[in-house]
């Protein structure tokens, strides 16, 4: 299965050394993580992206399950994808509680209300 054949739209598009992961449509459901996360890893291993950002919207349920998940998951393959700064983004306080779960041996992690701030941030120096 790809990202097209989701249930529901996100994107993952490399902006000027980000890789931008659209993800305000995911509801949290762990069950389509995988597929997510494969194309996600795909594009942060390019050698031009240093930066990630990372959406949410209303509909994410940060549930145990989908917390414990980001916790284990997403730190190391930020890492492992060799991702210097790592950004959550949303309106409300779920980015913070995303971005308080992710333990990284060597990405940084920061937390916005703005995209448009996030990927500045984000971007290669």
């Amino acid at each position: 299965m790809s990202l097209d054949e989701l249930p529901f739209e996100i994107t993952h598009k490399i902006k000027h050394g980000v890789l931008v992961a659209d993800d305000t449509e995911w509801d949290g459901d762990t069950e389509y993580a995988e597929i997510m996360e494969e194309d996600w890893t795909t594009k942060a291993r390019q050698s031009n992206v240093k930066g990630a950002v990372t959406i949410f919207g209303d509909k994410i349920d940060l549930g145990k399950e989908t917390q414990n998940h980001f916790a284990e998951y997403w730190g190391p393959k930020a890492d492992k994808a060799g991702i210097d700064r790592l950004a959550f983004v949303s309106d409300g306080i779920k980015a913070r509680a995303v971005g308080a779960n992710i333990d990284t041996a060597e990405t940084t992690v920061e937390i916005f209300n703005d995209v448009d701030e996030a990927i500045e941030w984000a971007r290669p120096e």
